[in-house]
């Protein structure tokens, strides 16, 4: 579970790129506006114990949670049914979670480095 000042920062957080991490996607214009940050949620598929979601969250003025199913994962032969259906149950959990604190998960399908800039 998440601790109350990550869900509230959460809430009214978000959008700069991060890889399991986050980075700023436009300056903020003042020092009191925060820039808001796209989280993309690769690996790490959690709340809670995630270092870099805590850093996103702590940096910027809203967050955005994102996931991208890329095609070439799959056809890749690294996933069998056990392990996609795994992915699809953990995504709906974080989803879940997420929606708990007034957000949610974007989930994007396609090539990262295509789906991310839009």
């Amino acid at each position: 579970s998440t601790s109350t000042s990550s869900a509230a920062s959460l809430s009214s957080s978000s959008s700069s790129l991060t890889s399991s991490s986050s980075t700023s996607s436009s300056s903020p214009s003042s020092p009191t506006q925060m820039a808001n940050t796209i989280y993309w949620f690769r690996k790490a598929l959690r709340l809670h114990d995630n270092p870099s979601l805590v850093q996103a969250i702590a940096g910027s003025g809203q967050v955005n949670p994102v996931f991208v199913l890329d095609p070439w994962f799959v056809r890749s032969g690294r996933v069998g049914t056990n392990r996609m259906q795994f992915l699809l149950q953990a995504l709906e959990d974080v989803d879940e979670s997420l929606r708990k604190m007034d957000s949610r998960l974007i989930l994007l399908q396609g090539n990262p480095v295509e789906e991310l800039p839009r």
